[in-house]
This record gives structure tokens, C-alpha cells and sequence, in this order.
């Protein structure tokens, strides 16, 4: 029996990070939002077998500002994701789901699959998944939807250490163990294909001062054949002791290196904190990674010194931000408070639940974590102010200020992405402040 469609399940207070089946028989699958898998808000068909539902978002940016180096240089509007998640329930008794979410990202041609995947939840505290999965490294790397995510730019940690949205290939387990008064334990372990050696280009710009990860999992590679025999393992632990707080620990280990070559590995460890009281939103997370490998040293040289007159010197700074990281680390801290439709004008015009919600996120990222004066590691501080008119649409304006460790060169670096190899900068401008607005839907 379908459901209407302008029925939406309460959310869920707090922020779980497992899936969640609901306890009403007429709702499928639970969204992110109220503790489950499914992208968006299932408003486009919610019946007791399929929920359909996405989000997307548009963006400004100008010149200075870049996600995962991809942009930078000019001023632009970017039709930055559409994304469209499916959701069905394959066995009521035995509690079989499929889940995805199909993309459309940076107005490209292709259409990918962000995940994809078949989870039997035989108990609340054991549930089997397998397909294109987002392991949880950190809390942004599921949580990372344009309408869950408070600013319009992702943080830096989730560009360069993990490089959201971080999806692969495997299988794994997950649960959540409920504990006395109200407190619970949740955890997830995932065996995974793990991260590209090379982009999408076959350029080895994974794990590189310049680029760190953005590129180490992109989304054509990850479902292909395997290049290595070694796979790799993702995991998460969390604890909440109390409704609406929660603390996690989570890891990555595994090769990037094709079979034949010498080998590299990554480890990556993050830990994250949430909490949301009431309108009240305060989130973080440390990440750090460990690059080792041939050739791989642990403290690396101090960069070369560059010339903007001197060619040669360029191309031999181009070649040290090119070559392989020891190791990259970095946080961030944000918080939002929401103030309802009370402070709009007419405010029987806006929508239940419109609000005004003022923004403020504090990050680092170093890219390469041995040096201390390098101009790659940077700071950023994100003042915003998000206006929704209803809680399904959110305008958001950010300024951004950035500050880099070191001097950047003053040579002319590429708009649109970054010349591996050639420029020792990812992109026009890099290193300025700069603003960005965007417009989040939710259906």
C-alpha cells in the first residue's frame, strides 16, 4: 500500500551514523537525516517497498576559491551536483535493501554512481552490505550532502585527505549496540578496492604535495578490475553517550601501487565529534595519514627556491610539489545555530521549519605535514549566513578568508585544475580570499 507522498517521517535528533530501518511499515528506508542511508528526502515517491528522493546544489564562487582543485581562476557559476537516490526494500521479512545514489557532478557529460549497494540488516546490531559503498572516514564523508553540509565548500580535510565523496567497491559489516540510558555503540569495518595510484588521466597526482587525495578515487576507476591483489580495509567506531552527542574513531589502510611496482601503502585516521541540541549544531574532525613506501622519504627537503624569471627554477619546484607526500594532517570546527521563521517578516509566508542560521567553520589542512613553512599547508576561516525559506531550499553566503604557511609563488598558475607536473601551483589565485554562495535543494 503506497504511503503519500506528502508524508515525510519526524527526523531523527542527533547525528547516528548507521542505518536505521524505521519502525513504521509504510516508510521503505530511512533518509541521512533521520539516521539511515538514502540521499535526500524521498519526496518523489514514498511508498512500503521504494523511496525516491536527492539533492543538489548551485554555485558562485570567485577567482580564489577551488574544491579539490578542480576550478580557480576566474569568477564562475557551477552546477556543482545533482544527485538521485533510489531506495527499495527487497525482502520485508528477511530486512533486504538496495540503496544508490546516481550523480551528476560539475555539469559533466557522464552520469556516475556514487553507491550502489545491497544491505541485509539481519539484526540492529549486524547488518551485512556489499557494492559501491561511502566508507566512514570521518563523519563528512557520508554526511557530506549539499543539504546536510552547513557551508557551500566542502572542508579541506575532505578534499585532500579523504577525498569526499570517497566511494569503493566491497563488503562489509555494521551495527549498533544500544547501552543503558540512552547511550549506544555503533561500528562499521568495510573490505574495499581501495585508492588509484593515478587520476582518471592515468597521472600520478594521488597522494602528491600538490594534490594529496583529491584524485585517488575517482569515481570511473573504483568499480573497474582490480590492479592489485591487496585489498584494503576501512572502519569506524562510535559512541554516544547521550542523545544528540557523538564521538568517532575511524581508519583506512591500504596499497596504492599497481602490481610490478614497488609498493606504497597509506594509512589514514580520523576523529570526529558532533553535536546538535535543538537548533544548536557544533561538528569536528581530526585527520591524519601516513604515506610510506620506496623512495618515500619520512622528513622530506625543504622545497626548492623559485625565481619567477628563472624557468628552470619553476619546473624544479613543479617536480617537488609533484612528487609523493610523507603524510598530510589536518581539522576543522563548525557551528550554526538556527533561528526559525519567528524573525521573518510575514512569517506565516515561509514554510514549517524556514529558518536563518549564521555559520562559522575554522580549518587546516597541511599537505605535507613534515614541512612547517610550506605554502601547499593552509588555513581557512568560513563566516556565512544560510537563509531557507523552507528547510527543503537553503541560500547560503559565505566569505572566506584563506592564509597559506608560506609565500606562495608569484608565478601564473592554471584556471580550471591544476598542470600536474608543470605549475607548482593547483590553480589561479590559489591562496586568496575570496566569496561563494550557493542555492541547496533537498525532494
Amino acid at each position: 500500500t503506497a504511503a503519500s507522498t506528502s508524508q515525510q517521517p519526524p527526523e531523527a535528533k542527533g547525528t547516528p551514523q548507521y542505518t536505521n530501518q524505521p519502525t513504521d511499515p509504510q516508510i521503505a528506508i530511512a533518509t541521512k537525516a533521520q539516521g539511515g542511508d538514502l540521499s535526500g528526502a524521498g519526496h518523489l515517491l514514498r511508498t512500503d517497498r521504494v523511496v525516491v528522493g536527492g539533492y543538489g546544489d548551485f554555485q558562485f564562487r570567485t577567482p580564489a576559491l577551488s574544491e579539490r582543485a578542480d576550478g580557480g581562476g576566474t569568477s564562475t557559476f557551477q552546477s556543482t551536483r545533482f544527485v538521485l537516490g533510489i531506495a527499495a526494500v527487497l525482502s520485508k521479512k528477511q530486512n533486504i535493501t538496495f540503496n544508490s545514489e546516481i550523480e551528476y557532478e560539475f555539469g559533466s557529460h557522464e552520469i556516475d554512481i556514487e553507491q550502489a549497494f545491497i544491505s541485509w540488516r539481519v539484526r540492529p546490531e549486524f547488518d551485512l552490505r556489499a557494492g559501491i559503498i561511502v566508507p566512514p572516514i570521518g563523519r563528512f564523508n557520508t554526511y557530506h550532502d549539499s543539504n546536510l553540509n552547513i557551508t557551500t565548500l566542502r572542508p579541506l580535510i575532505n578534499q585532500f585527505i579523504v577525498p569526499t565523496a570517497y566511494r569503493d567497491a566491497g563488503i562489509g559489516v555494521r551495527g549498533v549496540v544500544r547501552l543503558p540510558r540512552e547511550m549506544r555503540l555503533s561500528y562499521e569495518a568495510n573490505v574495499v578496492n581501495g585508492f588509484q595510484a593515478a587520476n582518471a588521466d592515468g597521472e600520478a597526482t594521488p597522494f602528491s604535495r600538490l594534490l594529496g587525495q583529491a584524485s585517488a578515487a575517482e569515481p570511473g576507476q573504483i568499480a573497474n578490475q582490480a590492479t592489485r591483489n591487496s585489498k584494503a580495509v576501512a572502519g569506524r567506531i562510535g559512541f554516544s553517550p547521550l542523545l544528540g552527542l557523538e564521538f568517532g574513531v575511524s581508519s583506512y589502510a591500504g596499497t596504492f601501487t599497481n602490481q610490478g611496482d614497488p609498493k606504497k601503502s597509506s594509512t589514514i585516521v580520523f576523529f570526529d565529534a558532533s553535536y546538535q541540541r535543538g537548533p544548536f549544531v557544533l561538528n569536528g574532525e581530526y585527520g591524519h595519514s601516513n604515506i610510506v613506501g620506496a623512495g618515500i622519504l619520512r622528513q622530506s627537503p625543504a622545497p626548492p627556491a623559485v625565481n619567477p624569471n628563472d624557468p628552470a627554477t619553476i619546473a624544479a619546484l613543479s617536480e617537488y610539489v609533484a612528487q609523493t607526500s610523507p603524510g598530510q594532517d589536518g581539522f576543522y570546527v563548525e557551528t550554526g545555530y538556527k533561528f526559525f521563521r519567528g524573525l521573518f517578516h510575514n512569517a506565516e509566508k515561509f514554510d514549517e521549519g524556514a529558518y536563518i542560521m549564521p555559520v562559522v567553520r575554522f580549518e587546516a589542512v597541511r599537505r605535507d605535514r613534515t614541512l612547517s613553512d610550506f605554502y601547499l599547508n593552509q588555513s581557512r576561516t568560513t563566516l556565512g549566513i544560510n537563509i531557507a525559506p523552507s528547510p527543503y531550499v537553503i541560500f547560503k553566503m559565505n566569505y572566506i578568508f584563506n592564509h597559506t604557511f608560506g609565500p606562495v609563488p608569484n608565478v601564473p598558475g592554471a584556471i580550471g585544475g591544476a598542470d600536474f607536473g608543470n605549475n607548482p601551483l593547483p590553480y589561479l589565485d590559489y591562496g586568496k580570499n575570496g566569496f561563494t554562495a550557493s542555492i541547496a535543494y533537498v525532494f
